[in-house]
């Protein structure tokens, strides 16, 4: 992993001029270490004949966040007892350095009442490298972030990205016609681009995601889901043991809508050695934020099939384990949350979508007899799961009254589970 070294710190010179008294900066200090990305700034300003209304931070030129001015300095107030609000002139906030830039800088001003802002002092920073067998080539992984509908989330997952051990990542969050603030709460944290699109759904983001990124490996991370903290280190010694993968996957565990994590809800250890066999049956991924891929996977095979939309992650895990080796680390590396918007979001498209994807494979199938018995159960299953909750759906719409509805969904039934029509009608 890397660390934040502080090289320089600049106090500017011209302080008396402008209507600013006095400023410093505490914190961080020239020749110190941080192992963080995030970097706390403390300082204290105070000023002459104009007041400071707060501290303006710029991170490499572009603008971070405003700062106020008011924690209490007894040591100030004994220095400069003539000097209106000298008590409380002390300033404090931490800034976050992402991206894949090795130099940075942080500029710190005073935003004066009746006056321009005025420069206080400027941090330079690089990143250096502890000495790690994938450091030496400063491998960037690319974490790509779809959005639409989940701005109360996205904080979560990018803040879930800032905190990981491995620091040499790229985020991208794809606004996919967000009808809410996504693109301003990533904004919030510098170092995170946004891409925007139509609103084109969740397989064509995760593509713009893929074409809009420069790291060698890629991480798609859902807006309401949260990596843990070895994620990305995880992946990456997995691929330098296992050069030859095309993806490495670890396991997952459940969080409520709250982020608190559901009881025994871990994704069990993988037991099935036919990683194809097991992903048929959905035993080997759960979630696409378990997933590392290596880029040059994405030469081969074409990125999501936005066909088959939202199932186009089931439909790559079979695509690329079918004609790549891949492999599993086992650790658990997400965490996946289910709630009311995802778990009841869509039932009539992920049923047919899931059975688009199976189609697909039955060719694959066919050449492979092992693999017919999986095939089925998988079939079985993924029916199942997605229409047994709509025929409880089509139920509540008949009780409440909403024919139109109730039809949309029986039609549904009709073409991609009969058998649900069995349970409709109480035959089962």
């Amino acid at each position: 992993m890397s660390l934040i070294h502080v090289t320089d710190v600049e106090i500017a010179l011209d302080q008396g001029g402008d209507g600013l008294f006095l400023g410093n900066l505490d914190l961080p200090v020239a020749g110190t270490r941080i192992e963080a990305h995030a970097v706390d700034v403390q300082g204290w300003v105070l000023g002459r004949r104009s007041r400071v209304s707060g501290v303006l931070l710029f991170s490499d030129g572009k603008f971070v966040r405003r700062v106020p001015v008011d924690i209490r300095r007894p040591d100030l107030a004994i220095a400069f007892p003539e000097i209106a609000r000298s008590a409380t002139s002390g300033f404090q906030t931490s800034v976050t350095f992402l991206g894949a830039a090795r130099e940075t800088s942080l500029t710190v001003y005073a935003d004066l009442e009746d006056g321009k802002p005025v420069h206080i002092a400027t941090v330079h920073a690089r990143r250096v490298w502890r000495e790690t067998s994938y450091a030496a080539d400063a491998v960037l992984v690319s974490v790509v972030i779809p959005c639409y509908a989940q701005a109360h989330f996205l904080a979560e997952a990018i803040e879930s990205v800032i905190a990981q051990t491995y620091p040499h990542f790229e985020v991208v969050v794809v606004d996919d016609g967000s009808p809410d603030n996504a693109a301003e709460v990533a904004r919030r944290y510098p170092g995170v681009r946004v891409v925007h699109q139509p609103n084109l759904g969740l397989a064509a983001a995760r593509n713009t995601g893929i074409r809009s990124t420069i790291g060698d490996f890629l991480v798609f991370l859902d807006a309401d889901d949260r990596l843990l903290p070895n994620a990305l280190a995880t992946g990456l010694e997995f691929f330098e043991d296992n050069p030859h993968c095309g993806f490495a996957a670890g396991r997952c565990e459940v969080i409520h809508a709250d982020g608190t994590v559901a009881a025994n809800s871990r994704q069990p250890e993988r037991v099935e050695p036919d990683l194809y066999a097991a992903q048929l049956k959905n035993e080997f991924v759960w979630s696409c934020a378990t997933v590392m891929y290596r880029r040059s996977v994405f030469e081969f095979a074409r990125g999501f099939e936005t066909s088959v939309s939202p199932a186009s992650d089931y439909d790559l895990y079979l695509r690329v384990i079918r004609d790549h080796p891949v492999g599993s680390h086992n650790e658990v590396v997400a965490q996946y949350r289910k709630h009311g918007a995802s778990m009841g979001r869509q039932r009539e498209a992920n049923l047919a979508s899931t059975r688009a994807v199976l189609r697909a494979q039955r060719a694959y199938v066919r050449k492979y007899p092992q693999y017919r018995a999986a095939y089925a159960a998988a079939h079985a299953a993924w029916l199942e799961y997605y229409g047994l909750p709509l025929v409880d759906e089509i139920r509540t719409a008949a009780h409440q009254r909403q024919w139109r509805d109730a039809a949309r969904k029986v039609r549904a039934l009709l073409r991609y589970y009969p058998a649900g029509v069995k349970r409709l009608l109480g035959a089962d």
